[in-house]
This record gives C-alpha cells, structure tokens and sequence, in this order.
C-alpha cells in the first residue's frame, strides 16, 4: 500500500546478523582535520608546529601506529598551507620550485624559523613563563610536582624556539629560579627565595 501522510510506512530497519546485531557500520570516530597554515609570523609558525604534532600524533594512534595506514591518511604539509602564500615562499624565499618542494624541506624551514628569536630579540622569557607554566599546587607529590613542572617546561621551551637560552648548566639554573618564581602561596616563595639566598652565600 503506497503510505500517505495519515499512514506512513515504516522505517526499513537496520539489517542484523543472525544474533539480532545490526551490521551497519557505524563511524568511531570523526575525522581529523589538519591544522592550516595561513602566515609566516614567528607566533603563527610556533603555534601551527604544536598543532601540526599533536594531529599526526592522534592520526598515529587512529591507525594504530601502522607507519602505512598514517601516511595514508595524513593530510600532507604541503597541502596545509595557504598555496598563494606558499607560492611567494618558494619563489622568493626559498629559491625552490612549488611543484617538486617537499614536506620534510617545508618542516625544515619552519623548525629553523621557529628555532630563531622572533625579529633577533630577546623575549622576557620570566614574564612569559610565570603566564605559561605553572607549579600545579594540587598535586600532593612533590616530586612529581616538579616533574611536571619541568616537563611543560620544556615542551614550552620548544614551542617558543628558545632552545639557544637555555644550554648547559645555564639551563638547570634558570629553571629553578622560574621554578621557585612560579611557587605559590607567596609566603612559601619567599621563604625558598631566601634559603637559596643564605646558601648562596654561605
């Protein structure tokens, strides 16, 4: 019977196995979308290369780390970019024709941006840290607290391409003096302050 709007005919329901389970697939999970660059500034790069690493990385484990099925399903660095901007890139910067530029060259230009001081200054690097990492004062662990602390450090660190300020013992002590910066209450970051003071002098 043709169905009208007063007897619509039913639903054509899924198709089961023989134990009442549907077999129509069904999408665990939606798909990725690549982060797009669209300018060549030192914020833009840095922000892009964090992005750019946690896609591939959740790419990575959709596929279950087979190095083939990701590198199918990534969507190119090439592809990422802005073409017109990537164009004026290749031709005037590079010196590289757009057709045949790869991504590992691509990748490569931009860490070397990123790894540079944005306009050859020098950033506040205190001020920068104590908005960005922070000593997480819930955590019971004390060690761990520190750990992490020093974990998102670095990862900071490498976002920002500040790589050349911290080398070498340098590196130890600057972070331990954002470390005791980035202590909370303010009474318990003075008192450290101070004990490294006497000891220092002692």
């Amino acid at each position: 019977m043709r169905s009208t709007r007063s007897n619509p005919a039913p639903p054509t329901p899924a198709a089961s196995d023989p134990a009442g389970t549907s077999t129509v697939p069904m999408a665990l999970f939606m798909p990725l979308a690549a982060s797009q660059l669209k300018s060549t500034s030192h914020a833009a790069l840095v922000q892009w290369r964090k992005l750019r690493r946690e896609y591939e990385d959740e790419v990575a484990m959709r596929c279950s780390n087979d190095e083939d099925k990701t590198t199918e399903v990534l969507v190119s660095v090439k592809k990422s970019f802005n073409k017109r901007l990537l164009e004026v890139w290749c031709e005037f910067d590079w010196g590289v024709d757009i057709e045949t530029v790869t991504d590992e060259f691509i990748l490569g230009k931009i860490d070397e941006i990123i790894s540079s001081v944005k306009n050859n200054s020098v950033p506040d690097v205190s001020a920068l840290f104590k908005e960005n990492v922070m000593v997480d004062m819930t955590e019971s662990d004390v060690k761990e607290r520190v750990m992490q602390f020093f974990a998102r450090s670095r990862e900071f660190i490498e976002e920002q391409g500040w790589q050349e300020f911290f080398t070498g013992k340098e590196e130890l002590r600057l972070k331990c003096k954002l470390l005791v910066e980035s202590l909370q209450p303010r009474g318990l970051r003075e008192e450290v302050a101070y004990r490294q003071a006497v000891g220092a002098v002692g």
